[in-house]
């Protein structure tokens, strides 16, 4: 059964970088990022998709789904909540994904 990120894990950063690494679609990390952005923020998928100028709602779900089955390929359960209300990253995840997508943008610098 997939886990939630632990920030205090040692070597939970790796994993959380590795997932960062792993998105691909263009929606999914403007998503991801605005999200990491953005933590303790509740907003709403239309919300969202306005504010990253995405041409249909649905292309946040889309997004979301992406980020969710590379966290799952991880073992590891979305890092974010998400309910009737919108989705929310909390401080502790979108702190650890802030450090994780330097660790990532370190390594594909240093690998191009």
């Amino acid at each position: 059964m997939a886990q939630a990120f632990d920030p205090s894990l040692p070597g939970e950063i790796t994993i959380a970088a590795n997932l960062y690494l792993a998105v691909e679609s263009f929606e999914a990390q403007a998503v991801f990022d605005w999200l990491i952005d953005n933590p303790d923020t509740r907003i709403e998928g239309w919300d969202l998709a306005e504010r990253l100028e995405f041409d249909e709602h649905k292309q946040v779900g889309i997004a979301m789904h992406e980020i969710g089955e590379k966290a799952a390929l991880l073992d590891r359960k979305r890092p974010w909540l998400e309910g009737q209300l919108g989705y929310l990253m909390p401080m502790d995840q979108g702190a650890l994904f802030r450090s994780a997508r330097e660790k990532a943008q370190r390594e594909m610098e240093n690998q191009g």
